[in-house]
């Protein structure tokens, strides 16, 4: 196995991943590893099959990690954040062109 330390040999078995929210990946090949803060990793193979949010609009200070199969939405931050700069500056020609876009 390769990893961040380099490579090495290790443990490998054919596991079932339950998720919180009851949904179960069947048959899902994993290595044996050392992990500082946390029992598992979940990698790119299993995160590509949904939607992956994480979030820290908690009134707490909290992190939300928000996971679901199958994919129900695309989540894009990117225009919500031109909204707000244009809010933020008051640029009057911007604004038009949002109210249009609303339109």
């Amino acid at each position: 196995m390769y990893h961040a330390q380099g490579k090495g040999l290790t443990n490998e078995y054919l596991v079932n991943v339950a998720l919180l929210n009851g949904v179960v990946i069947p048959g899902v090949r994993v290595t044996e590893g050392v992990l500082a803060g946390c029992d598992v990793l979940i990698g790119m193979d299993i995160i590509a099959m949904g939607d992956f949010a994480v979030t820290n609009a908690n009134a707490h200070g909290g992190t939300t990690l928000s996971f679901c199969i199958p994919s129900i939405a695309e989540i894009d931050f990117v225009p919500r954040s031109h909204e707000n700069e244009i809010r933020r500056t008051g640029n009057r020609e911007a604004r038009r062109a949002l109210k249009k876009k609303r339109r």
